[in-house]
């Protein structure tokens, strides 16, 4: 474990203990005390993704291997919907649904084979993606420091659906001396579904709008074990992609209903 993931871990630590204690009692000057004790609630969030989702991708054609360097999973975001309960504005439990996806861009290549005395060179050119449907159950402790700002941190722990796919279209020349080159479009495609464990840490700040609303930006990291490698092929082209994808960093904004 890394010094940023302790660091993190010790600072959820603090903001749960200030929480807790948070719930003893109301100091009765700065914090809006609005009566509550168990209420429901509904989140949306939205955020940006980054940090270390990687992939490797490689094209084979004939004995040719053309390799591709480490990459970064580009575009990435996430969406979801938390729905629970709150106790006393305070103490959170909610089930979450959510997605969160990255695009790995750039999938190109080419190279040549003698076949027969023929010449057949061949181009290739796409992007792949990589998408995560996700459900979770947080619980997320909030300590009041002004009169509507407050902290946030919590834990959650569910199941992810991955589903790494590609996109590819291949452009075949072959050259079959004396008569000219004749040239075709072959489009490739082709796609691997996998279940993986998630977990994930998050802290931030917000803000209470009124009785009701609290808008709140923060940090999510999530943890989803299990690296991943597949290939597609037909009868003369090999396509793969190896995926590691195990920790997310996420910067998001949400947006909290309280009934």
């Amino acid at each position: 474990m890394n010094g940023k993931c302790l660091c993190l871990i010790g600072g959820l630590g603090v903001v749960g203990m200030s929480a807790i204690t948070g719930l003893k009692a109301s100091d009765g000057g700065s914090e809006v005390d609005y009566g509550r004790e168990w209420n429901p609630y509904v989140t949306v969030r939205g955020g940006w993704l980054f940090g270390k989702a990687k992939y490797n991708d490689y094209v084979t054609f004939g004995n040719t291997v053309d390799h591709s360097i480490k990459k970064s999973i580009k575009n990435a975001w996430s969406g979801s919907a938390e729905l629970g309960t709150s106790y006393d504005d305070r103490v959170f439990v909610g089930l979450e649904l959510g997605y969160f996806t990255g695009k790995m861009k750039d999938v190109a290549g080419g190279c040549s084979i003698l076949a027969g005395g023929n010449r057949v060179d061949m181009e290739w050119k796409g992007n792949g993606k990589i998408e995560n449907y996700f459900g979770a159950c947080n619980v997320t402790l909030r300590h009041d420091v002004g009169e509507r700002a407050f902290l946030y941190g919590g834990v959650g722990a569910g199941i992810a659906r991955s589903r790494c796919s590609y996109d590819l279209n291949v452009r075949v020349t072959v050259t079959i001396p004396p008569a000219p080159a004749v040239t075709a479009d072959e489009p490739e495609g082709g796609g691997k579904d996998k279940w993986r464990f998630l977990g994930q840490m998050f802290a931030g700040i917000g803000v209470c709008l009124n009785e009701n609303w609290q808008l709140t930006a923060g940090y999510r990291l999530r943890y989803i074990p299990g690296s991943f490698h597949w290939d597609g092929k037909n009868d003369a082209l090999e396509v793969g992609f190896s995926v590691k994808q195990d920790i997310v960093h996420a910067a998001e904004i949400g947006l909290t209903y309280l009934f």
